[in-house]
């Protein structure tokens, strides 16, 4: 997922400017990795765990997607949020 995040902001004239390309969300407390250095929660290249995995109560996991594109010629960016 990362990968293609990365691919489409090429594709369109962008950079991509983010660490992660997202994470999970759901009920708050957020889940939280045992280790919180720990990239298995994100989208993140290091991360290559199965996105549908199931939580560690079996509880279906629910990501969100972030997008931080960037032009830098032009001085511009721009920050975009969505549950996938």
């Amino acid at each position: 997922m990362f990968q293609y995040v990365v691919e489409k902001a090429q594709e369109m004239g962008w950079e991509f400017a983010g660490e992660i390309a997202g994470h999970i969300v759901g009920k708050y407390p957020h889940e939280q990795p045992a280790d919180p250095r720990s990239l298995e929660l994100d989208i993140h290249p290091d991360n290559h765990n199965d996105m549908f995995l199931p939580d560690a109560n079996g509880n279906k996991r629910h990501w969100i997607l972030e997008l931080q594109f960037i032009d830098r010629k032009n001085e511009i960016g721009g920050y975009f949020e969505q549950l996938l």
